[in-house]
């Protein structure tokens, strides 16, 4: 019902068409629980907690991917994830907004939508641009991974099976960039730079 609602919202809508400014933020591990919002145009729509429970890098990671697929006939699909949190599940979803495109199109608009686990109504649902807001996600990781590096690798603040792994000597974080990487979404940040709103 959420995605029925927001799909109408983004038609219906006065400023349906205007196109946002979507960032995202991780924050610093600790107990499992790392920070995820989503911020549009300045304002953040969505504060939850990702968990170490329910693995999710890999998960994003092939869901941006399928996200930037465009078929033969110049469509891009509706493309969904369900990102189970701390706090409640939530399915994170990229839809064409309109118009044929193609592979080589860097400025394709797509809709995003978040909606929360049995609410009838979007948390968010806005126009933005597909490379920038999947550039932008993709960095978010990266660097959130990166910038907190000590407390990724320190078993209380965020578990990995394969710390134990004799046979993989890797730091935790090592491993967490290894399953986030893509060659796909590494080309689509050399796009997102150049794309202005």
């Amino acid at each position: 019902m959420a995605i029925i609602a927001a799909l109408e919202q983004l038609l219906y809508s006065p400023d349906g068409g205007r196109i946002s400014d979507i960032n995202f933020e991780m924050g610093r591990p600790c107990g499992g629980r790392l920070p995820f919002r989503i911020i549009v145009d300045g304002k953040v729509k969505l504060s939850c907690e990702l968990t170490d429970v329910f693995p999710f890098l890999e998960r994003l990671r092939d869901w941006m991917e399928r996200c930037l697929y465009v078929d033969r006939n110049g469509d891009i699909g509706f493309e969904s994830i369900k990102l189970e949190c701390r706090d409640d599940v939530y399915l994170l979803m990229l839809c064409q907004a309109g118009g044929d495109v193609t592979p080589a199109d860097d400025k394709i608009l797509s809709s995003i939508i978040v909606a929360r686990n049995k609410s009838s109504q979007p948390l968010l649902s806005q126009i933005c641009p597909l490379y920038q807001v999947l550039g932008r996600l993709y960095r978010a990781i990266v660097s959130s991974i990166d910038r907190y590096r000590a407390a990724f690798n320190d078993p209380r603040a965020w578990f990995d099976v394969k710390r134990y792994d004799l046979l993989d000597q890797r730091e935790t974080a090592d491993r967490l960039l290894e399953k986030i990487y893509s060659k796909k979404m590494e080309r689509i940040l050399i796009l997102e730079k150049n794309f202005r709103i």
